[in-house]
């Protein structure tokens, strides 16, 4: 069996389910219960949002490149010393 409809119906549906989708999405967001963060998790959090504040960053470059170019293993240490650069090159430009 085959049903043909027009496309102004078809977006019709389309868009009835995607608001259906949202409202799914809305109660779930409301029914699952919210993560409280620990006392080292707001500290290091609200240092994130300070160093953000201050201009401090990697080059998003300069962080795939040091992905690509490094094992699983180092890539803390490549990440850590990416980091310490960047922080450098601020601290310069300030």
């Amino acid at each position: 069996m085959a049903i043909t409809i027009g496309k102004r119906q078809l977006k019709l549906i389309l868009d009835r389910l995607d608001m259906v989708r949202i409202e799914l999405l809305r109660l779930r967001a409301m029914l699952l219960p919210e993560e409280e963060l620990d006392e080292e998790e707001k500290r290091e959090l609200e240092e994130a949002r300070k160093e953000i504040k201050e201009g401090y960053g990697v080059n998003l470059k300069d962080l795939i490149k040091a992905d690509l170019n490094c094992s699983k293993s180092s890539y803390p240490e490549k990440l850590e010393n990416l980091l310490k650069d960047s922080l450098n090159t601020t601290d310069r430009e300030s």
